[in-house]
Order: C-alpha cells, then structure tokens, then sequence
C-alpha cells in the first residue's frame, strides 16, 4: 500500500475534479515541440505519456496569446482559431488516461524580438542559444555556433512592447504600451481562453509571472508609468485583475482558471514585497479565480539549492485565500506529502520529475517508490545544453521521443553481456532485460555506479543524495530484472567463453586523461585525475560517499594552496568541493568558456558562489609549465605570470577507452562501443547511449 494518502487524495479546483494532487506545471519545452505555433504529434505523444503515467493534471506551458508577438516557431499559439484543432487532439489524448488539462496563456512583452525560423546542421547548439537569438533577433547570430544553417526574421523589424520604454536585460528597447493597446490586450488573453475552453481543456491558467507582460507591469523595475496602469502597486496590478475579470466573463462562471504569480523569492530586480504578493493573491481571488499557483525566478533550481524553495510564500498565501493553493520547486514526494498533511499547499507541481519519470504517479499509488526514476536536478531538461535530444533528461532518454523508444520484447532472446557499472553500463543492462534478453554485467569495481559514487563525493548535501538515489535505483531496477551482476570482474578471453555472449557492449568507462604536454607536469605536485579517482575509490571500499564526504571536511590529501587545471565541469564541481574545505582554490581553463558541460544555470550560479568565497577563475589561458612554486601560465591579457600552488590537480576529460571493445571484434557476433568509453560524456549522454543502444539489439 502506498504511504502518500494526501498526495493521491482526489482534489477540486473551482469545478474541476482532479484524481490526486500532483501536477505537471507549464516547463520551457516550448522551445522543442511545438511546430511553427501549432501541436505537433512529439508534443502529443510527449504530454499523453505523462497522463497515462497517471498525473492529476498537466498543465501545458505557456501559449502566446498574441500572434506578433510569438518568440518561436517553438512556442505554441492561441491567438486564432486556427490552432484549435491541433490543442483539441491534445487535450483529447490526455483525456484518454483521466488525467485534467489546462493551458497556460501569455505574453513575452519586452522579452520578445524578432521571431525567427532556424535550422540546424550537426549537433544542435544549447537553448541559451536559440533562446538568445530568439529574444534578440539575428544579431545574436554568433552566439548559435557552427550547429546554425540560418536565421530569418519572422516578423521583421517587429518592437517589444512593455508598461515602460525600459529594455530586458540585453534586450532591445521596447515601446510603451498606449493605454488603448493595454484594452485590447486584456481582450486578446480572455480570447484565448475562451479558445482554450472551446479546444476542450479544463481550465486555463494566466502566466503572471516570471519575466512575461503581466509581470512586468506588476514589477516597479519595469514599470514606471504614471496614469492607471502604473505608480500604486493597485495601479501595477490592475493589468492582471482586468485579465481575470474579462477572462471569468469570456469563460462564464462554471469554467476553471486560475493565476501563477511569483514568490518574494525571486530575483532582486523584479522583487516584490511578500506583503503584496498577499494582496495581490486577495484581490485576484476577489475578482474569480479559482486557485493561485505560486512559483518564482528561477523556478527551477540545480541540485545545490535546497528544495521546496517556495514553499514559504505559498503557505502565506494559503493563510489569505479560501481557494486553493498550487505550488512547485523541486519538490520530493515525501516533501509534498508533508506539505499537504500541514496544509501548507494544495496541489503539488512535480514538473522536472515527471520528466524523469511519467509513470511516477503510479508507481506511488502501488508503493513501488524504489522504482522511480529519479530526478536528479540538474537542469539540462530546462536550462541546458542539447545531446541528440532537443529536450532531453539525464536519467530518461524517452524525453521526446516516447513513440520511437518505446520498450519493445525482442525478436529473438540473446546472451548479452554488459562491460562495465556506470550510467551507461546500467542503463543497457536494464533496457535489454526488459524487452527479454539474458543479461550478465561485469564491473570491475567493488561499487556499482562507475564514477557515481566519486561524484556523490564531491557534492553536497542534497546533490550528493541525489546521485546516490540514482546509484540505488540502478542497482534496484537489475536485482528486479535478474541481471546477473558480477562485481570485482574483469572482462577476458576466458569470461567470454564462459558466457559466450551474442551481444557486449562496453561501457567499460574512460582512459585517463591527456596530459598537457607542458614542463613539470610529472612534479610531485601534480595529482592526476586517475591518481585522485584511486585515491577516492580506495576509500569508497571501506565508506559509503556521505561518510567519505563527511571524512574529507578533517582529511583531504592536498595542499591548502590548490591550482585546478580544466575548467570544465568536472573543474568547477571540483573547486566547489575544495573551496568548501578551505582551501585556496585557482582554477585555470584554455578555453574562452569556463563550465562546459553544464546548464548555464548551474553553472552561473556555481561560478557566482565561487567567486564569492574568494575562489579565482582563469578562462583563455596558455599553460607554460610547472615549478615547485606552482603553475606558469599566460592569461587572457597576454601577461605570463605563476599561480602559487601547493597542490595541481588535473581536472581533464577523460580519453577514449577502446581496449576491450577493438579485441572483440570478430569473435563476438554483435559489440558495441558506448559512454565514455567512446568519447567523454555526461550522466545524460551515458544514460542515453545505454538505452538506444539496448533498443537495438
């Protein structure tokens, strides 16, 4: 039986009858499934995998409710009749499974430039990116990289509108709306949700948030006007309360919609007082909403953020309102749970984990928690860079693509064998036993995970938990399979004419890493990657990650005085752990970009922190060569100078590791080369590359 009675207790929002209290919340996927404004199947199939996963409601990101302004053919529109057919398909294969639907309608207001129509050749550049040129028009051309066969303007010479001449961060000048276009915008959002209740949905909600029009009247930051629509914080908000008043009048009084506005906890520039957030929810409850769902900027947060980080203004709020309470923010279910039995809450938004999982909702409902893909924050889904999938997870490659990865029984039962208990390793074991092969997986490692539990080393607190929940349902999903696992196993001649497999994949893991080719690199203070995952692998025999992490804040094998050279991912998640020990931490990258690798979230904010604790960032650097002094290099400006160092570690991708799979071929009928063992990847790219490649055997 399942121990989350209130999460999966029936709810009502105004006439709307829910079968639990979880909900998919509008997320950023615009920019990958909608086709020239209009729903695709990839979108349908997308949401419909997410009903039949049993989540009470979706509710469908946010739907331009002007035609001119449209930030991409990406986004959805409801701004003509002409889309309603595509949104009633939609909401009809969501219907098929008893899940609810509603539409999140907005407008970008200054946020919107020239929309564009791009095409691609080659890898597909990060959403940054196409966002950039999105918001900004073609003169962010060069921010989009070698992946851009071209740009053109789908509305030229097309001018943001907002409350105030007073651009967006990098963003053009927009215009003032006159007071009869703020009238007739009122108009335009009550069409379409009257659209959207003609489409056949449930209800509809009103993007009051984030960086969109109706926010930007209500921030003083960008809105400076001094008639009705500006100056009081009732003058501020009276765009969004003639919004709900012409909305109920469009929609009558039976039909469902409700606000999302932000937290206090949002950015400083658009701050607004919690105290008026209070009123604010009051007033739109006064003028017949049905519910209020509280977010805030970001809204979604990586794994070093605690989470639940609105949970604070959305239980003020429910103090102030009779209706219900929607709230998200990297919340876990034993968190909603909680939130719920206090009544902190009503409803809970679960959106980055239903992409990790859609079938999560049933497996609560039938106790099956251990079988939940978690997770694992990393923000990639919303915030990141694009590995084959447009919008991708790092634990579920399905993400937009559910029609062509569905898990199908093979045609013939094979003998499979799995070099390798990484991310990838696992991921393949896992996908071939279910469509019903036998399969054995050889890790050479005491630990299952590969460099999972190294990373779960290096983060803290929550990060660390997360990776080692990812580790744990691996490892849970092959007992369940019957996966025979064999651990502290190397793979020889002679294991394979034992287990005389059809098929091996190796996912056996990276090489070490490429040394730079510089003077001293072999001085005793140089620690190597592959010298520094022994030293951590040795100790994660005898501890588990959270007591080794807990150990390193008393004994750390380096100096006080550390020089890190890689700026990559795996240089600035290093500094961050060592930084966190007190030591005085360089880090040096020969490229222009410090973070690759990571969601510009992630690393924004990680690089923020660290420069905040004193941590220094070289980016466009030369290395000259090592001295018992320290690191010699040549910065950004041309000037040679020596970083002081007691401590160098080598933070450098690792190599191709292709050992085992070259002597394999030819004795094996079919082998296959994966993760970083292949080339250097993330948890996203091992995770993916594992489950296509067992789709295909």
């Amino acid at each position: 039986m399942s121990s989350y009675k209130e999460l999966l207790k029936p709810g009502r929002i105004g006439k709307m009858e829910l079968r639990n209290r979880l909900i998919m919340p509008g997320m950023s996927t615009r920019i990958n499934f909608a086709g020239q404004g209009y729903v695709t199947e990839r979108f349908k199939d997308y949401l419909e995998a997410r009903a039949r996963g049993g989540i009470g409601l979706i509710i469908v990101e946010n739907a331009s409710v002007d035609g001119s302004a449209w930030r991409s053919e990406h986004q959805t529109r409801i701004d003509d009749d002409e889309f309603i057919p595509g949104l009633r398909g939609l909401a009809e294969a969501v219907h098929r499974h008893g899940a609810r639907i509603a539409q999140q309608i907005g407008h970008g207001g200054r946020t919107v430039g020239s929309t564009v129509s791009i095409s691609f050749t080659g890898t597909f550049p990060p959403p940054e990116a196409v966002q950039a040129v999105a918001i900004h028009g073609p003169k962010a051309f060069k921010q989009m990289g070698e992946g851009m066969k071209t740009v053109s303007s789908k509305v030229a010479g097309y001018q943001p509108v907002a409350p105030s001449p007073i651009p967006a961060p990098g963003g053009d000048m927009p215009r003032e709306l006159t007071v009869a276009e703020i009238r007739d915008l009122v108009e335009l959002f009550a069409r379409a949700a009257d659209r959207t209740k003609r489409a056949g949905f449930d209800g509809v909600e009103i993007h009051a948030c984030h960086k969109d029009l109706v926010k930007q009247f209500l921030a003083p930051s960008s809105n400076q006007r001094q008639d009705e629509y500006g100056g009081s914080w009732r003058n501020r908000a009276r765009f969004l309360l003639e919004i709900v008043e012409a909305t109920r009048k469009a929609v009558g009084p039976d039909f469902p919609f409700w606000c999302r506005i932000d937290s206090e906890e949002t950015e400083a520039v658009d701050h607004i007082p919690l105290a008026q957030l209070l009123e604010l929810a009051q007033w739109v409850e006064q003028n017949g909403v049905d519910a209020i769902n509280v977010t805030g900027m970001p809204y979604y947060r990586p794994y070093f953020c605690p989470p639940g980080y609105f949970v604070t203004a959305a239980a003020a709020i429910k103090q102030v309102v009779r209706i219900p309470v929607i709230v998200a923010g990297g919340i876990t279910p034993e968190m909603g749970e909680s939130m719920l039995e206090q009544g902190k809450a009503d409803f809970i938004g679960m959106g980055r984990q239903s992409i990790a999982d859609p079938q999560f909702p049933n497996k609560l409902a039938a106790g099956q928690t251990e079988d939940i893909a978690p997770c694992i924050r990393c923000v990639l889904c919303t915030s990141g860079q694009w590995v084959q999938n447009p919008a991708s997870c790092s634990v579920n490659a399905s993400v937009g693509r559910e029609r062509e990865y569905q898990i199908t029984p093979a045609g013939r039962k094979k003998r499979v064998l799995v070099v390798g208990g990484g991310p990838a390793g696992m991921e393949a074991a896992r996908v071939a036993a279910l469509r019903g092969h036998d399969v054995t997986l050889c890790s050479k490692e005491p630990r299952l995970g590969g460099a999972l539990p190294i990373l779960a080393v290096l983060r803290e607190r929550q990060g660390a938990d997360l990776i080692t929940g990812l580790t744990r349902y691996f490892e849970t999903q092959l007992l369940k399979l019957a996966v025979k696992v064999r651990r502290n196993t190397e793979v020889d001649e002679a294991l394979i004419k034992e287990i005389t497999p059809d098929v091996v994949i190796v996912a056996a893991g990276g090489g070490p890493p490429v040394d730079p080719a510089i003077p001293g690199i072999n001085s005793p203070i140089v620690v190597g990657q592959a010298r520094l995952h022994r030293m951590v692998r040795r100790y994660l025999g005898v501890f588990r990650p959270n007591v080794l992490r807990w150990l390193t804040r008393f004994y750390l094998p380096v100096g006080k005085t550390v020089v890190i050279m890689g700026g990559a991912i795996q240089g600035i998640e290093l500094a961050d752990f060592l930084t966190d020990r007190g030591r005085k931490v360089t880090v040096t990258e020969t490229s222009d970009e410090l973070g690759d690798g990571m969601a510009q979230l992630t690393k924004t904010m990680l690089i923020q922190s660290l420069t905040q604790l004193g941590c220094t960032l070289l980016a466009g650097v030369k290395y000259e060569e090592i001295t018992d002094r320290g690191l010699t290099i040549t910065d950004r400006e041309g000037q040679k100078r020596t970083l002081d160092a007691d401590t160098i570690l080598l933070a450098l991708p690792s190599s191709p590791n292709t050992g085992i799979f070259e002597s394999l071929k030819g004795k094996v009928p079919e082998v296959y080369l994966i993760g970083d063992a292949r080339e250097p990847n993330l948890i996203m790219g091992a995770v993916s590359e594992g489950f296509r490649t067992a789709l295909t055997i």
